[in-house]
């Protein structure tokens, strides 16, 4: 990831509203469904799982209600903190 965007998304005011904006809308619900299926349907029923770069944990926190073991990391503070909120 080069400078200017690793100084984007250690911003706390980007990561408060990453998700609305990436997410929260009829298009961006559709994307993250579509994600998540597409992640579950490569995945074993059950097992550990590296999330990476886990951003807010939104993906690890879906996996983590499948029953996965979710281990998250990313290189921004902030998206690690608001992965860390959700659990």
């Amino acid at each position: 990831m080069n400078n200017r965007k690793r100084a984007h998304y250690a911003s706390r005011k980007v990561v408060a509203a990453y998700e609305e904006r990436r997410f929260g809308g009829r298009a961006g619900r559709y994307v993250h469904e579509r994600e998540l299926g597409l992640i579950v349907d490569m995945l074993p029923a059950s097992g550990r799982i590296l999330d990476l770069p886990s951003g807010t944990g939104r993906i690890g926190e879906a996996l983590t209600r499948r029953g996965f073991d979710v281990l998250s990391a990313d290189s921004s503070w902030p998206m690690l903190e608001a992965c860390a909120q959700r659990g």
